[in-house]
């Protein structure tokens, strides 16, 4: 990664931490643990993060801004789901 990739993304992890309310990361993380873990397993991270954010967006409504910080934040974390998911 590189260095401003990694500006970048610590930007958003800022912003993260200022937007995204407890609730949306409850939100995140149960549908993560209540996914079959195969389904997870079988996508990679592009189609990963899209199914994860389409889900979110189906059970609340999310603004672009939210949709973007919730996409990087999947995205920062699909290392943690796909360990998550092989546990199960």
């Amino acid at each position: 990664m590189s260095g401003e990739t990694l500006v970048s993304c610590y930007r958003i992890v800022y912003q993260l931490s200022n937007t995204m309310t407890p609730g949306m990361l409850r939100q995140l993380w149960y549908l993560v643990e209540n996914t079959q873990a195969p389904l997870l397993l079988s996508k990679d991270d592009p189609s990963l993060v899209e199914w994860l954010l389409r889900q979110m967006s189906q059970r609340r409504s999310l603004e672009a801004g939210e949709t973007e910080l919730l996409g990087a934040y999947i995205r920062s974390k699909t290392s943690l789901i796909r360990d998550l998911a092989a546990q199960r």
